[in-house]
């Protein structure tokens, strides 16, 4: 009784490893042409949490999240101004959870190391005018809702989305009361 019980557990283990085996080869049948488009597909998503809590930036700060670098800008208001600020806050503000980039007479660059084709984010606007640039075209007023080429949801104290398609070759937004979360670059 003992003896079959043995081989009865062996062959358990021969099924198993079978299965996994034949499960391991169609995932290395796929070519690298196939796993290269299927990656390149998918966006790369910034949701600050790589950033400490309560951390402020001024004009000329640099940072790197996900392999995406930003740049904290000026601002147009007009004229431009430089002394603006952002800090990294938790309040909901771009309608999602977690930490958030909130502007304040300052604008964030995104200086993509692949090319784009469209830029998505959460904000929140809560007054003063905001920025938002893309191929060299600078919008210099309230919400973002009715910009040519953009799509954008949301209204004041009201967040929303926004989404720009490309292809994109230079891309910054700002605002002197603008949260933003979840802004993803799409190859």
């Amino acid at each position: 009784m003992l003896h079959v019980q043995r081989v009865l557990f062996s062959a358990r283990k021969f099924w198993l490893l079978l299965a996994i085996l034949l499960g391991l080869m169609v995932f290395l049948a796929a070519s690298p042409a196939q796993v290269e488009q299927a990656s390149a597909q998918a966006p790369i998503c910034v949701n600050f949490q790589g950033l400490p809590l309560w951390s402020s930036y001024v004009v000329g700060d640099t940072f790197t999240l996900n392999g995406i670098d930003f740049h904290i800008e000026g601002f147009e208001w007009p004229p431009w101004f430089m002394g603006g600020s952002t800090y990294i806050g938790n309040g909901g503000y771009a309608g999602s959870w977690g930490n958030e980039m909130w502007l304040n007479n300052a604008s964030l660059m995104v200086d993509s190391p692949m090319p784009v084709s469209k830029i998505t984010l959460d904000y929140g606007w809560y007054g003063g005018n905001t920025n938002l640039m893309y191929n060299g075209f600078l919008y210099n007023g309230g919400n973002f809702v009715g910009i040519p080429g953009v799509t954008a949801t949301g209204a004041y104290n009201v967040p929303g989305q926004l989404a720009v398609t490309g292809p994109i070759f230079d891309f910054f937004i700002g605002g002197q009361e603008l949260a933003i979360d979840n802004l993803c670059v799409y190859p």
